[in-house]
């Protein structure tokens, strides 16, 4: 394991709003989170990527200089590296109070067509996820999320064949396969609310799903949307919208995009932005800057104006109480 200080940067910016019907934008502030083990020659994070978050721990994948993959969660700016047994890769994508849950390859680093598999892990107990079915020396099975004893994923039998999402529960695996869809993604899982996006004929576009029903989700003017993350009644995910790639936050059909700002003005305002986990208020993913490396963020609201006035009107309004209290 390791433990060091956080490469932190808090940048204040505003997330501009994609939903003509909204009245408001949310504006947020960008913690952006660097695995110190993934520092290059540079002095420079080339692959820090954040996918999940549960309470104030965040959960990711980092690649090191020798070009090795590991997965990391941090909390309160330590970082502790974990590697599956066995594994030459892990990806952590996920987190729900002790357990976290992912994906590791065991086969020889920078070969293709090797299998992965899913796994989970809590209080030292761990578990190995293969969908059942996969073609031997080659099926694939990521572990994207969970909540309560439920895990999300998807699944793929063979070379030629296209992705599967499924549903883990108490040992009974549940498809999920939206309709009329070729390809199918499962990324997060809140309660019996499942997400993620599939491709169909018409393109690339995010969905809930529950009890067997999918809704389409597609953020307004976009090319494609992709969902994958959920807490409670809001969604985050990715768009493309013909230029960069930018996040958003879905709250009742309310969209928000989430855009981590270039202050080098290189190449747009804004970095490629990935928003790939929630909790509460709180938004996780990564952004990929103008050379290319991968870097962490969290995504914390920033009170609006009149709720700072209230705050002060409130906070003036106690202090006056307590001055009459003393006299």
């Amino acid at each position: 394991m390791n433990r060091s200080t956080p490469l932190a940067l808090t940048i204040a910016a505003f997330a501009t709003l994609h939903d003509a019907n909204t009245a408001c934008a949310t504006d947020y502030a960008y913690t952006t989170l660097n695995d110190p083990s993934a520092i290059g020659i540079y002095g420079t994070s080339f692959g820090t990527y954040v996918f999940g978050i549960s309470g104030s721990t965040v959960v990711g994948t980092f690649g090191d200089p020798t070009g090795a993959w590991h997965g990391f969660s941090e909390t309160g700016g330590a970082y502790t590296t974990f590697d599956a047994t066995g594994a030459s890769v892990t990806d952590l994508y996920g987190i729900s109070g002790t357990t976290m849950v992912g994906s590791f390859g065991d086969g020889p680093v920078g070969v293709s067509g090797q299998p992965v598999h899913g796994f989970s892990v809590s209080g030292g107990t761990y578990s190995t996820i293969d969908y059942p079915g996969l073609t031997p020396g080659y099926g694939k099975t990521w572990v994207y999320g969970i909540s309560g004893n439920t895990l999300v994923g998807t699944y793929q039998t063979a070379p030629l064949d296209y992705a599967h999402g499924f549903t883990l529960t108490d040992g009974a695996y549940t498809p999920l396969n939206a309709p009329a869809a070729y390809n199918t993604v499962a990324r997060g899982i809140s309660g019996n609310t499942a997400v993620g996006y599939f491709n169909d004929n018409s393109g690339v576009h995010g969905f809930t799903e529950e009890g067997g029903n999918f809704t389409t989700l597609d953020v307004p003017g976009a090319n494609s949307t992709k969902a994958y993350g959920i807490d409670g009644d809001t969604v985050v995910g990715t768009f493309d919208d013909g230029g960069l790639d930018s996040g958003f936050v879905d709250i009742g059909g309310v969209y928000t995009t989430l855009a981590v700002p270039n202050p080098n003005l290189v190449n747009g305002n804004y970095y490629n932005t990935y928003a790939t986990g929630v909790s509460g208020s709180n938004v996780v993913g990564y952004f990929v800057d103008t050379y290319g490396n991968a870097h962490g963020f969290i995504a914390t609201p920033i009170p609006e104006p009149a709720s700072l006035s209230l705050l002060v009107v409130g906070g003036m309004g106690l202090l006056a109480r307590r001055r009459k209290m003393a006299h």
